[in-house]
């Protein structure tokens, strides 16, 4: 039965860092890696923009762009979602074949657990549990609703919590990689 990895923690804590630690790990050892990866564009240590890279193809699309108040019925929203980037992020996803390779889904947030937009192909593939093992990133006051969707599908989980007393970031990663790879 494939197993998930949830990797959480506080705005700006090291998800999308630990994921790509993990990803660099995995394909040292040849292993396929599929799914989305969200990185940061940073400028003078301030991220400003966020990406959606495809892990197979390499090909990216700027998802978000940092504008606090730019959304006039929620102005404490900081971020500007691109509709055209969730839109290919999912296209993406619905012609990922996830068969025989470690699933990544970066990150799960708002968008995907409240409003159910976002990257609801990818919460498909994990539901329908056709990948090796996945791995995951979601934001820290949403974890609770991650894991009811594991129960709810009868996936094993492990919960990495980024801002718990961690060992050394490299210690955490082979521990991820470790737990994928049983």
């Amino acid at each position: 039965m494939p197993a998930l990895c949830i990797v959480t923690g506080s705005q700006n804590g090291g998800k999308t860092t630990t994921l790509m630690d993990v990803i660099a790990l995995l394909r040292q050892r040849k292993i396929s890696v599929c799914g989305l990866l969200s990185p940061g564009l940073y400028e003078e240590n301030r991220r400003v923009a966020i990406w959606v890279e495809n892990l197979e193809s390499g090909e990216t699309i700027r998802l978000a762009d940092y504008l606090p108040g730019s959304d006039p019925q929620f102005p404490q929203k900081k971020w500007k979602m691109h509709a055209q980037a969730i839109a290919w992020g999912n296209a993406q996803l619905e012609t990922c074949d996830p068969v025989g390779k470690i699933f990544v889904l970066d990150e799960i947030g708002i968008l995907e657990l409240l409003d159910h937009q976002g990257w609801q192909a990818g919460l498909d593939i994990i539901r329908e549990k056709k990948y090796i093992n996945a791995l995951v990133s979601v934001r820290k006051e949403l974890v609770g609703e991650m894991q009811a969707i594991c129960q709810d599908a009868h996936i094993l989980y492990k919960l990495v919590d980024l801002d718990e007393p961690l060992p050394e970031r490299q210690k955490i990663s082979e521990d991820i990689l470790r737990f994928l790879l049983h």
